[in-house]
């Protein structure tokens, strides 16, 4: 089973919490969905870059949640499977084919 390393969709939750969200911190794979979502929305700008209202910040994460995303993402696979000595019996190849998975 392929798992899916999804934790930007954590951080762009977490930063729901704040009441003005910075583009920059946005994670880089939904930023092209976020730009598409504020397209002209009010934004303002202060000496970090530019600064999402948390209203409309909230209302792109409910978007997401509903409707799903309007770019593609790209997925990176999640390094969960980590072939140990305890777990997992040696093959023909021996060690380094434990350590290559690490």
């Amino acid at each position: 089973m392929i798992e899916w390393d999804i934790s930007f969709l954590n951080k762009a939750w977490f930063l729901g919490r704040n009441n003005f969200i910075q583009f920059e911190e946005v994670p880089e794979v939904l930023q092209a969905d976020l730009k598409n979502f504020m397209f002209g929305k009010t934004v303002t700008n202060n000496e970090h870059g530019i600064v999402i209202y948390k209203n409309d910040y909230l209302a792109w994460l409910n978007k997401i949640r509903l409707n799903g995303f309007d770019y593609d993402i790209q997925l990176k696979k999640k390094n969960a499977v980590k072939y140990t000595y305890q777990n997992r019996p040696f093959s023909k190849m021996g060690r380094r084919l434990c350590k290559s998975f690490r």
